[in-house]
C-alpha cells in the first residue's frame, strides 16, 4: 500500500491513510491481505504502535486509518 497524509474532518485531526494500489486492489489475495492487516492493527494496543482509527471500503479505494506519527522519515 501507500501512506498519505490525511485529515480527519468529522474529529479534526490529521491521520495517517494507507491505501490499497489500485492494480492490487482487484486481486482477490492481495484485498484479503490488506484486510487481515487492518483486523490485526485494530487489535493491538501499545505504545510502539501507531493506534487503529478506521477501516473504509469504499467503491474507487479501500483505506486504513491510523494515528498519524511525525517524526523523521526512516530512510
Amino acid at each position: 500500500g501507500e501512506v498519505y497524509l490525511a485529515r480527519d474532518t468529522k474529529m479534526g485531526r490529521k491521520v495517517a491513510l494507507k491505501v490499497i494500489r489500485q492494480d492490487q486492489r482487484l486481486d482477490p489475495i492481495r484485498k484479503a491481505r490488506f484486510l487481515r492487516e487492518a483486523r490485526v492493527l485494530s487489535t493491538l494496543d501499545h505504545p510502539n504502535v501507531c493506534q487503529f482509527h478506521d477501516f473504509i471500503e469504499g467503491q474507487k479505494q479501500d483505506c486504513i486509518v491510523l494515528e498519524l506519527v511525525e517524526g523523521r522519515n526512516l530512510r
